[in-house]
């Protein structure tokens, strides 16, 4: 049982206030998501990572798209496109996303665009030890680019606690970077 098709389709409903958790519209959003997988464990499940002890070694090859359109509360309108690619090969992951984001105000008569990109490669040293890091890249419409690197390391202290210092590099704006680290406990 190797790889496979995944497909998703969903309604949304309204878009929340992010304060008193009120629904600010009634509209319905639509979104589609479809993905293929060539190799690794199938996408149901597979016996194949019991068996292994790496079970994060899936070497495998994933290419999918997904599309989104809304409104929000003031009427204006959203459509996201976009795809993305998944490799896994022994200790490495390299995956990314490509999306073209666009928005049209109620009254506008065209869309405006922004481009969105990311990478990132994980690779695994030991299972409790991961370092990473990633791309991002936006460009608005009639906008400079912002380019952003963000390395990180993934250690699990325990198998409920996990510490991940991470830094955010802007290519263009020193004065937005930053340094973060997270600390994750599960009970």
């Amino acid at each position: 049982n190797q790889g496979g098709l995944v497909y998703s389709t969903g309604v949304i409903n309204g878009e929340n206030d992010g304060v008193e958790n009120v629904d600010l519209n009634s509209n319905k959003d639509v979104f589609v998501k479809v993905s293929y997988k060539i190799g690794g464990m199938g996408v149901l499940g597979s016996t194949a990572a019991k068996s292994t002890v790496e079970p994060w070694r899936d070497n495998s090859f994933t290419l999918g798209t997904f599309g989104h359109l809304g409104r929000t509360a003031d009427a204006t309108q959203i459509r996201n496109i976009g795809g993305n690619a998944d490799v896994f090969f022994n200790d490495l992951n390299l995956f990314g996303l490509a999306m073209v984001e666009q928005s049209k105000a109620q009254g506008e008569h065209s869309y405006v665009n922004t481009t969105r990109l990311f990478t990132e490669a994980d690779y695994v040293i030991y299972p409790w030890l991961i370092p990473l890091v990633r791309v991002q890249y936006t460009k608005p419409d009639n906008e400079s680019a912002v380019t952003e690197i963000v390395p990180a390391v993934v250690v699990l202290v325990r198998a409920n606690v996990k510490v991940v210092p991470t830094a955010l590099i802007d290519t263009k704006n020193s004065d937005n970077n930053r340094f973060t680290i997270q600390f994750h406990i599960g009970i």
